[in-house]
């Protein structure tokens, strides 16, 4: 970076690099360069201004961001001063003030930071006091009892600040809570007790702790105040309710707040975000200077205008755009497929045409999906058309839990000596054949030089177990007896029956949290692809499981010349060459559940957030782009042998005139796209009517 800070930088830019004191909040949209002007603001700063570098603190939300800025600030600034800014994480700056505090913070010396494991598993004993059942039990709960629905509860009261006993007079004052929130607060209670007993916080107390002590501690409020002259915080769309407090208070001295965000990609509600913290800063802070950064540097003009289209249908947004740098681009695609296995393999061809001709490298494309369970298919044909690909941010589909756990069954119904898929599902789901169980189990059935299933067959288990543990053990060789009858030429009905009659596919309907939905959505799509196995190959159980085998082959490209499969969310922050946004159907793109974590009906003005945020995720996943953009989903889904027809997103028709549609769907003439797309106009009309309302800043 060049000693003069300002050399190189759009007028934009050079206007928020510039602003010295006061509160300033800066709009930047996709690719228009805000991590260059926080840098750049931080290095004009310390160099231009010569702030001591230790009274500059910059807020970011992950550790790989902050590590990223860091780089940047220390080409920038000679490395002595660099190393003085603190550039930081909300969590890690927390950690740091409560280290420094802890007497005043009533916390030891060596407190403990709560990894997700021991939240658990204080969570777990603080529901058996309050239930007074097995700890056990509880950890097999599937409704809004179970520990993942507390910890979400108890997150949710710990981003407002809410202690414990602040939570039950809420309640007193309401009249009382129902069943659901004062068993919530009660567990909460306990789980406070479990950490203050072992010297412990967790993620969620690094915030709210800290908050709290500069809140009701004036000398704590004072030394820190006083010592962040300056504070800049990235992403501040992306602040919870505590998070934007810790700004607040941080900054209270000098009112040296310098924020950067764009409410547009606002995307992690599910992480408590409040999009409206933008806004609030107005109400905060005095004389608040607002900087636009509309140039974008990444899309083509095509792009940015479909981008443009579908953002503005959500209200009270400011008055702010895209505004493209390049001068011309191709037109974007929307392209429907008669099934989502036309549309892999026909994107697929795509991209393995486009390289084989040198017009793009493998790492040029990027596929982005809604659900983690929408790479399946995709998985698929780059395994068998040998492209090299990564699954970004999360796991391939042939590796998730629940597809191992019923390739297991499979695998020891064509080899009863398979002992780690026997020890994979012996107790899944739970039947009361535990780890105590299974060790005499298999100690007997080694001395006797048995497999598996020779062990079932002799009934072994009858002879060493006892009680509950020999009838989940007598359940199994129930379930393989029957298994291993089966006609084994067609898969499909196979997996059905294992996910039957093991009360594997009940077990995961009990569960309607956001993971039990997954879940459930990762055991329909392997049976969907079973059932194209079993029509495309015919060749049985053996060949399909290593056919599965292959597609769990996870070797990582050295170079990065791979193309890249992610859910949208996961996309976030980075850019591609070209963009799939794949299976882009009504359900999916929305994904907008009617009740909330807890089974609780939501309001229509919930369901309307919800809507606004799932545009914001198709925005962020358009806004990917660099060159070339399409967009396709199929006109059928294949799910439990069944073709379910698919609508098109309502995000489609928003994405503007300017669009180049494409029917692959073979269907007869009329084109099916067009209708879907005449069809839902007509049902919105009059409410898509409706002027854009151009709330700004007020």
């Amino acid at each position: 970076m060049s000693q003069d800070y300002l050399t190189g930088l759009t007028p934009a830019q050079k206007s928020a690099v510039e602003h010295l004191d006061g509160a300033a909040i800066v709009l930047a949209g996709p690719g228009s360069g805000k991590t260059r002007v926080i840098t750049h603001r931080i290095a004009h700063l310390v160099e231009h201004h010569e702030i001591s570098p230790t009274h500059v603190v910059a807020i970011t939300f992950t550790n790989k961001a902050a590590n990223e800025m860091r780089e940047r600030v220390q080409g920038a600034v000679p490395k002595a001063r660099a190393k003085k800014i603190v550039i930081s994480t909300f969590h890690s700056l927390g950690a740091r003030i409560l280290r420094a505090e802890h007497e005043r913070a009533q916390l030891s010396s060596g407190f403990t930071i709560c990894d997700d494991d021991d939240t658990k598993s204080y969570l777990v004993q603080a529901t058996a006091i309050v239930t007074e059942k097995d700890k056990k039990e509880i950890r097999g709960w599937k409704d809004w009892r179970n520990p993942d629905c507390s910890k979400r509860f108890i997150s949710r009261l710990k981003s407002h600040l809410i202690t414990p006993d602040e939570y039950f007079d809420q309640l007193m004052d309401q009249g009382g809570g129902d069943e659901k929130e004062f068993f919530y607060a009660k567990v909460y209670d306990k789980y406070n007790y479990f950490l203050r007993r072992n010297q412990s916080v967790d993620f969620d107390d690094l915030i709210m702790r800290t908050v709290r002590l500069l809140r009701d501690d004036e000398d704590v409020r004072t030394k820190y105040s006083t010592w962040t002259r300056h504070l800049l915080v990235d992403e501040t769309q992306d602040t919870s309710v505590s998070q934007y407090e810790m700004v607040k208070y941080l900054a209270s001295h000098w009112g040296n707040v310098f924020v950067v965000g764009d409410g547009d990609q606002s995307i992690y509600a599910f992480r408590l975000a409040q999009p409206k913290n933008l806004k609030l800063m107005e109400r905060d802070y005095k004389d608040v200077s607002v900087y636009f950064l509309e140039e974008n540097f990444r899309s083509t003009p095509p792009i940015a205008e479909v981008a443009n289209s579908v953002i503005a249908h959500n209200p009270d947004r400011p008055d702010k755009s895209i505004k493209p740098v390049i001068k011309e681009g191709s037109p974007v695609r929307c392209v429907v497929y008669q099934d989502n296995r036309q549309e892999g393999a026909a994107v697929v061809d795509e991209i393995t045409s486009a390289v084989r001709a040198g017009q793009a490298e493998f790492r040029d494309f990027a596929l982005l999906y809604r659900a983690h369970f929408r790479s399946r298919i995709f998985e698929e044909l780059l395994v068998t058309h040998n492209v090299p690909h990564k699954v970004v941010g999360g796991i391939g589909f042939y590796n998730r839990a629940t597809v191992k756990d019923i390739l297991a069954y499979l695998r020891l119904v064509v080899n009863g000596a398979d002992e780690s898929s026997f020890i994979r599902i012996y107790n899944k789901p739970p039947r009361r054949f535990g780890e105590v169980s299974y060790a005499k189990f298999y100690t007997a059935k080694e001395e006797r030089n048995l497999t598996v299933m020779q062990a079932f067959k002799k009934r072994l288990h009858d002879e060493v177990l006892t009680g509950q543990a020999r009838a989940g053990a007598e359940e199994l060789r129930r379930i393989f007896k029957s298994l291993r009858t089966m006609p084994k030429d067609k898969v499909a009905p196979i997996i059905e029956q294992a996910a039957k009659l093991s009360g594997y596919a009940t077990h995961l309907k009990k569960d309607s949290t956001e993971k039990g939905i997954d879940k459930l959505n990762h055991l329909q799509e392997l049976i969907a692809a079973a059932h194209e196995f079993d029509a495309t190959h015919g060749a049985g159980l053996l060949r399909f499981l290593e056919w599965a085998a292959l597609m769990q082959s996870t070797d990582e490209e050295t170079d990065g010349n791979h193309v890249h499969l992610m859910t949208c969310h996961a996309a976030k922050g980075l850019e591609f060459k070209q963009v799939y946004v794949v299976g882009a159907t009504d359900g999916l793109m929305p994904i907008i559940k009617d009740t909330d974590d807890y089974g609780n009906p939501k309001s229509e003005g919930q369901l309307q957030e919800d809507l606004e945020e799932e545009r914001r995720i198709f925005f962020v996943a358009l806004t990917r782009a660099e060159r070339e953009l399409t967009v396709t989903w199929p006109r059928r889904e294949l799910r439990f042998n069944q073709y379910m027809d698919c609508m098109p997103s309502p995000f489609i028709e928003e994405m503007g005139d300017t669009v180049a549609y494409a029917d692959m769907s073979n269907t007869n003439a009329g084109s099916y796209l067009l209708r879907a797309l005449d069809a839902k106009k007509r049902r919105g009309r009059g409410r898509r009517r409706g002027k854009r309302r151009q709330a700004g800043w007020r």
